[in-house]
């Protein structure tokens, strides 16, 4: 069967509104919204996610390391769109999430969504010195790759690996070559068809 990618975070959980929801009850003093956010590096939250990016990291790390990150919500539909998946592709998983919560996360996706990875590759954003997502994608021969991050998908059109883009607030305006935008996981397994079909190098 053909392999694909999964990213995790905004993919599969709500990584960006469990952390805010946590930093929320964590620091009252300075309440944020993740509704509208612009940035993924959360730059116009400076002021209380972190004004430098080991500030930003460290806030991070805090979450990973709270009950709430256990408990982080999965994201609506992608449970049955995994599944509907895996019935027609090997899937692995290529996050930017940092080894250190490496046991967290499979144990969340087995437990909430089932042993559906044939293998989860932790290229860690705050490891300069990891492989990008395209390299990783290209090496295991996956031919689609999804995520919530447009440079992550430039980058696996770079290597020539096609793209799903799931539609969130940060990832607004055009999308490159190769990559084409859904806006909820019932739109997915067709999406996939169609980059497979007109977008493989």
């Amino acid at each position: 069967m053909d392999l694909l990618s999964v990213d995790i975070d905004d993919v599969l959980f709500h990584f960006v509104p469990g952390l805010f929801d946590w930093h929320n009850n964590a620091y009252p003093e300075h309440v944020v919204s993740h509704k509208g956010l612009k940035y993924y590096d959360f730059r116009e939250y400076a002021h209380a996610i972190g004004r430098t990016r080991p500030e930003r990291a460290a806030k991070i790390f805090e979450y990973y390391r709270s009950e709430d990150f256990k408990n982080i919500p999965v994201v609506s539909g992608a449970i049955e769109g995994i599944r509907r998946l895996k019935e027609r592709y090997d899937l692995i998983s290529v996050t930017s999430r940092p080894d250190d919560i490496r046991e967290l996360t499979v144990d969340s996706i087995r437990r909430e969504i089932g042993d559906v990875f044939r293998q989860i590759v932790f290229i860690d954003s705050f490891d300069k010195q990891k492989k990008t997502k395209g390299e990783v994608c290209r090496e295991q021969g996956a031919l689609v790759h999804i995520d919530d991050l447009i440079p992550h998908l430039e980058n696996c059109a770079s290597h020539g690996v096609a793209g799903i883009l799931l539609d969130r607030s940060w990832n607004q305006g055009a999308v490159p070559n190769g990559v084409i935008r859904v806006y909820d996981w019932n739109e997915v397994p067709s999406a996939v068809e169609f980059v497979k079909r007109h977008y493989q190098k």
